[in-house]
């Protein structure tokens, strides 16, 4: 990863409840490993949803600066009431289109390098909830976009926890090549 990532803690929930009476359940299984790549080949549920960055623009200037902005993150589909659900990247965040070998392409978020400025208009892509672990009322998951730099492979954007479970309900397992 070029930048930092972040962590959400399970455990402080799980020892909340008397007698661990909500232990999380995980659900990804690591399959193999390719640490001269960095790849991971994994099985887990996922989601397939919409994530949407809203850009405001507080400086109110017609160039702003990247101080001038604040970014909102969130996902879309990922709720049963339809509300939003915030998330907070490891990272500003950036829309990218991948072209896959069959011909179809989709437009799915990626990290914004160091190097580069985060962009200055609300944008939205297609993105992928890799269920990690759940509870009776919530789950644990990674948000991953499309890789730049391995054809075929997802990589990680950042995590969230408190989704609901039901959003996995009907989903089945799938082998995911993570970079």
């Amino acid at each position: 990863m070029d930048g930092p990532i972040s962590y959400v803690s399970v455990r402080a929930l799980d020892t909340l409840s008397k007698g661990n009476a909500d232990p999380m359940i995980y659900d990804l299984q690591v399959l193999e490993l390719d640490p001269a790549r960095g790849l991971i080949k994994a099985a887990a549920r996922v989601r397939t949803v919409t994530l949407i960055c809203r850009i405001f623009n507080f400086g109110k200037k017609r160039n702003p600066s990247e101080k001038d902005l604040r970014y909102e993150y969130m996902l879309l589909n990922a709720h049963t009431s339809g509300e939003p659900f915030p998330i907070y990247p490891d990272v500003a965040l950036k829309p990218w289109t991948k072209n896959f070998d069959d011909g179809t392409s989709i437009t799915t978020p990626v990290r914004v390098p160091r190097n580069e400025t985060p962009p200055t208009k609300s944008w939205s892509a297609k993105c992928t909830c890799l269920l990690v672990g759940m509870q009776k009322l919530r789950c644990h998951v990674l948000i991953l976009g499309g890789s730049q730099r391995e054809n075929g492979c997802w990589e990680r954007v950042g995590m969230a926890s408190g989704l609901e479970p039901a959003i996995f309900a009907m989903a089945e397992r799938r082998i995911w090549h993570l970079v």
